[in-house]
């Protein structure tokens, strides 16, 4: 915006500007999305700054390998000043794919062949909505439809309960609440439930909630229809964030949890109780639940924590030491955004939960919290010598510190024009593409 406006006052907004229409105009260093996350300050001189960008990885690697390091070594560095496995580049936290793990905890179950009567099914009401066609359709048929598809989605069910459903005050008149019959109908609409029926409606009291999340209402519904004494509790969600909820809660309602996923003739019931029994990490949240309790990190909980750190990325390894995890990932030739956090820099500040700063948080300049990613070096010392070189005037072979290793200089170099510099504009290190994995050249 800021360059527009220059543009605009210096050339066409003056009856005789100064700078012409077609005049050259001189480069401009504009923000981009990666400039959101201000850079750390240099007034600490003994913090290692380093720019934050994956190619960085493989360049440090580079370098370790021309040293004759030992890579297990190496390896228990972050190599970078971000653990990848935790942040992007600029700063902001990695969001990993939730499917995935959903089909890790259903892998070793069977779906559920029956659910026992009577039962409820719980519908995201939102989600529902969203998956039906007919854009030229009317507010009043859009609900008729609605109801229809809720009522197949529950034909086995005696009640049916609906989360956050704009379409409430339709399903309230007579003519749609006949074709209910015998069935019990509760819908959540903001903070309110209403309990319809074929002959009447009233509001639920025991059901208000203000929860803004779909999510967590439907757990609520679900404990209410257990209490109401129905044999089974299905909740219809292809959700990971729902499947987890019904983890966690399934001990907490007095009949058997269910979850519907897949859609139309593809549809899979899981028991909750099920997946959790059979699940191998199952001994695990029993160590979580420590988290907290005390302001110490026993190391005997912190080798568990490490375990369960493992598994999360290899689920059949028998390796229960990050640092192990970390360099077999790397020798089976995993992205650098792939391999697990490191022992001592990273994994450790991400496990305190206590007050904030001096726990895996610190306060910049302007007093915002950030997170503190690790401690300690990002790579070895040997390596951090060899990353760049100070020429100022000519990168000369036996001066230059890039050029005597043997690789090239990289834009944390402090001449930015020698002609060590790589040849394909753009690649800031020594590599080329194909040294690089999937998860790296996607961008």
């Amino acid at each position: 915006m800021e360059a527009y406006e220059g543009f605009k006052r210096d050339r066409l907004e003056d009856e005789k500007p100064k700078t012409q229409f077609h005049d050259k105009m001189t480069k401009k260093r504009l923000k981009m999305f990666s400039d959101i996350r201000k850079k750390p300050s240099a007034s600490n001189p003994n913090k290692v700054i380093l720019q934050a960008d994956r190619k960085l990885f493989a360049h440090m690697v580079l370098v370790a390998e021309s040293c004759h390091l030992q890579m297990s070594d190496v390896l228990s560095h972050s190599l970078g000043p971000l653990p990848w496995a935790l942040a992007n580049g600029d700063g902001t936290l990695r969001k990993t794919n939730k499917a995935v793990l959903a089909r890790e905890l259903e892998k070793q179950v069977l779906p559920a062949e029956t659910i026992p009567g009577p039962s409820a099914t719980i519908i995201d009401g939102m989600s529902l909505v969203q998956k039906m066609k007919g854009n030229d359709q009317t507010f009043s048929q859009r609900a008729a439809s609605a109801l229809t598809q809720i009522l197949h989605e529950g034909a086995r069910s005696q009640r049916i309960d609906v989360v956050l459903m704009f379409l409430v005050a339709k399903w309230k008149t007579p003519k749609l609440r006949d074709r209910l019959n015998d069935k019990q109908l509760y819908v959540t609409s903001e903070e309110s439930c209403l309990h319809i029926t074929k002959d009447q409606w009233a509001e639920v009291a025991s059901l208000q909630s203000n929860q803004e999340e779909a999510d967590t209402r439907m757990i609520l519904n679900a404990a209410h229809a257990a209490e109401e004494g129905y044999s089974a509790v299905v909740v219809t969600a292809d959700d990971t964030d729902v499947l987890l909820l019904c983890l966690a809660f399934y001990a907490n309602i007095s009949c058997p949890l269910f979850q519907n996923c897949g859609t139309k003739n593809r549809v899979r019931s899981w028991e909750a109780q099920s997946l959790e029994a059979h699940h191998e990490i199952r001994a695990f949240p029993r160590s979580v639940r420590k988290l907290g309790q005390s302001g110490e990190l026993s190391m005997d909980l912190f080798k568990k924590l490490q375990a369960f750190t493992c598994k999360l990325y290899t689920v059949s390894t028998t390796t229960e030491d990050i640092n192990t995890a970390h360099h077999q990932l790397f020798c089976t030739q995993c992205g650098s955004s792939s391999l697990a956090s490191c022992h001592h820099a990273s994994l450790q500040e991400h496990l305190h939960i206590l007050s904030p700063v001096e726990h895996g948080w610190a306060r910049n300049d302007d007093g915002q919290l950030t997170v503190e990613w690790m401690r300690g070096s990002p790579a070895p010392e040997a390596v951090l010598q060899l990353l760049s070189c100070n020429c100022s005037r000519r990168c000369k072979l036996l001066e230059c510190q890039c050029m005597s290793s043997g690789l090239k200089c990289t834009n944390l170099c402090k001449l930015q024009t020698c002609d060590n510099q790589p040849q394909e504009e753009g690649l800031g290190m020594m590599i080329t593409a194909a040294d690089l994995t999937d998860s790296e050249t996607e961008d």
